[in-house]
């Protein structure tokens, strides 16, 4: 009796909500796990329950997810989280709970909507998806998901997308500190992180000191295009000159010796402008191509997927530190 009296509230507000219109995954969860639950698991349902019928949706999914952890074969759990989820507006752990249902609790009554629930989600758990790019000094870190060496992402330079959700990203490369973090993906909201490796017992501000190649490069190939111009302008002002002597009268001997030197003049300008600049062009472009380019350290072992595609596991990368 005392059982059945704790039930009544849960199961009142179970039949309360299932007869209200709407998706028929969106509704509340059942009333209790059941005898074999672990008490912590049942406590942490009866808190999603509450949760749930407050209009707090995704605190309940996450009481949900909690509770499946300490029960992980309670097919009821699962499903809870995935309508949790999808109350919530959260399309990828909705379909996960719902697929951990399917898998738990084989051929059930409600197997079809379920399956058509998951393909209606599916388009807008790839809209909910974020990019995430990750830049690391020096360059060719491996980056992992959960820091689980079995799900790595790629090197750095690295862009993926990502489900909404808190990730640990493990960012590593041989001989320097690994960078762990906490990073919130939010839909709509991409994210930028900019990491700089340190070796250990190196202080991190004299980590990474200036690259000399970055303003040479840029000093030598502004003075580059200023030679060039240069060269082009007395290049037009000996073509000039070039054509008023051809225009002088025959015997006009003292014009023709000033036009002559004056061309002289312009004619050598132009030759030192574009063989002093273009060569200083040149050095600048080579020390920044150099510097962008060219690898810093060397690269761990692994196989990245391009920029721009999905993160996950079985991408089939590698870790050979």
């Amino acid at each position: 009796m005392r059982d059945a009296a704790r039930l009544l509230p849960a199961a009142a507000f179970f039949a309360l909500v299932t007869a209200a219109p709407g998706a028929p995954h969106a509704q509340a969860p059942e009333a209790t796990l059941g005898e074999r639950a672990p008490a912590r698991a049942e406590q942490l349902f009866q808190e999603g329950l509450e949760n749930f019928r407050k209009g707090l949706f995704e605190a309940a999914a996450r009481n949900f997810d909690a509770a499946l952890a300490l029960y992980p074969t309670s097919g009821m759990l699962a499903k809870s989280s995935g309508r949790a989820w999808e109350k919530a507006n959260v399309a990828a752990p909705a379909i996960r709970g719902y697929e951990a249902y399917l898998e738990l609790a084989p051929f059930p009554e409600d197997q079809q909507e379920v399956e058509e629930t998951i393909a209606r989600l599916r388009p807008l758990a790839e809209q909910q998806r974020t990019g995430v790019a990750v830049r690391s000094t020096p360059a060719g870190a491996v980056v992992f998901l959960n820091a689980r060496k079995d799900q790595p992402l790629g090197q750095t330079p690295l862009e993926v997308k990502l489900d909404p959700g808190s990730y640990v990203l493990l960012t590593a490369l041989k001989g320097y500190e690994a960078d762990r973090r906490t990073v919130v993906v939010q839909t709509g909201h991409p994210l930028s992180l900019d990491l700089v490796l340190t070796r250990p017992g190196v202080d991190p501000d004299a980590a990474a000191p200036p690259d000399w190649r970055t303003p040479a490069g840029f000093t030598l190939a502004g003075l580059g295009a200023a030679g060039v111009g240069l060269g082009v302008y007395f290049g037009l002002a000996s073509a000039g000159t070039e054509d008023d002597i051809a225009k002088l009268p025959p015997g006009d001997r003292s014009e023709y010796d000033r036009l002559k030197s004056d061309f002289d003049g312009q004619h050598t300008g132009a030759i030192i402008g574009y063989a002093a600049g273009g060569t200083a062009l040149a050095a600048g472009v080579g020390l920044l191509v150099w510097r962008y380019l060219a690898p810093r350290t060397a690269p761990a072992e692994v196989t990245a997927p391009p920029a721009g595609t999905d993160a996950g596991a079985g991408s089939g990368l590698r870790f050979a530190f």
